[in-house]
């Protein structure tokens, strides 16, 4: 798969996760990762399925992240394009503006069903509150 195709595909699938979390649409989002999702985040037990997905992203909202603006830095696929990683970087946003969360992640894409869907998150954060 081509760089450039493969950079629109998981802008794609970004910019649609951006569009539910907006709407507070946790489901729909749970329905962009695998059945068998791996999701490791910052002082958790290391979680499976897309019931950890939703519930992660529902927390995250109610933590007061009204945003999340993500970065994609760098992609790559195997030659035949099942399985891709990305590296990214994001900041949280809270409701008046302030960037409070700062952080960096690492997923695992898997195509299914002719679409990209994470199959592992992993991520790190630096907890900005005490500082805005």
């Amino acid at each position: 798969m081509a760089d450039s195709q493969l950079k629109t595909d998981l802008t794609e699938i970004h910019d649609l996760f951006m569009e539910m979390y907006a709407a507070g649409d946790f489901k729909g989002i749970a329905n962009l990762y695998t059945e068998d999702c791996v999701v490791m985040a910052p002082g958790q037990e290391t979680q499976f399925g897309r019931k950890a997905a939703e519930e992660l992203q529902a927390k995250l909202k109610s933590d007061g992240a009204a945003k999340i603006i993500t970065k994609l830095e760098e992609w790559k696929g195997g030659e035949d394009g099942e399985i891709v990683y990305l590296r990214s970087s994001f900041e949280m946003v809270n409701e008046d503006g302030c960037v409070y969360n700062v952080g960096k992640k690492l997923g695992i894409w898997k195509k299914t069903d002719g679409m990209y869907k994470m199959k592992v998150i992993c991520f790190n954060s630096e907890d900005r509150k005490s500082v805005v």
